[in-house]
């Protein structure tokens, strides 16, 4: 796989002279990012202690393709590490990169199968190659076999040594449970390129649906004063 050209970074890790491109349909396609993750996220992170963090590493995302810096992402279900995961890698496809989404499950089923991305690569080799990877729900193949698990600990270890960033989210809470349910060699593989962030928040699902649930009453009660209106 030909990698995109590395754009010119300043000394902060912003982004200088080589602008965005357009996100398209078939990127997102490409990237097999799942469809209810292609609009951009309309709310912003709720306020936790890595926040900032993590939209520095957003603004940066050119520096930290480069550097090869990845992330964890741990919480529960529903409070956005997954579209937060997905806005990273599609603002890196913006400046050029290439970039793939798959769950951990997925991935062991892919190398099992021999799955393929197109003609002429397979998924397997397609996760190692990409400049960014989301690996997504790390921790529900638990229960598999060693093998399956070794299959995961070996592509995150050829992509540390190739520089290459991965963003993991995960309902493991703590990098010592980490260790427990992956052992103290998988783990140290990630140590000093990977960042844990601990995702805090209300789920994300639930805000959304109160959110629709408040607009549906608004409209009621506008028709409610229309019909009035006119009945006088």
């Amino acid at each position: 796989m030909t990698t995109a050209k590395e754009p010119k970074n300043t000394s902060n890790g912003q982004v200088g002279k080589i602008p965005k491109r357009k996100l398209l349909k078939s990127d997102l396609q490409r990237m097999r990012i799942p469809r209810r993750f292609w609009p951009r996220m309309k709310k912003p992170l709720d306020d936790f202690e890595d926040k900032k963090i993590l939209i520095k590493y957003y603004n940066e995302i050119c520096d930290k393709v480069r550097k090869g810096e990845s992330l964890i992402l741990s919480g529960p279900n529903d409070i956005g590490k997954t579209t937060f995961a997905c806005e990273i890698i599609k603002e890196a496809r913006r400046y050029g990169y290439y970039g793939f989404f798959i769950r951990a499950y997925d991935y062991i089923d892919a190398c099992f199968l021999k799955e393929m991305y197109n003609r002429e690569m397979t998924i397997p080799e397609r996760t190692k190659e990409v400049d960014v990877l989301i690996l997504d729900d790390l921790g529900k193949e638990l229960g598999g076999s060693d093998r399956a698990i070794g299959m995961l600990a070996s592509l995150i270890k050829y992509r540390v040594e190739e520089c290459k960033t991965t963003i993991i989210t995960t309902n493991i809470s703590t990098p010592k449970e980490f260790i427990v349910d992956y052992g103290v060699s998988f783990q140290r593989s990630m140590r000093g390129v990977y960042h844990w962030i601990n995702f805090e928040g209300p789920s994300y699902r639930d805000k959304m649906a109160r959110e629709l649930k408040k607009e549906y009453e608004d409209d009621a009660l506008e028709a409610g004063k229309e019909v009035q209106r006119a009945e006088k």
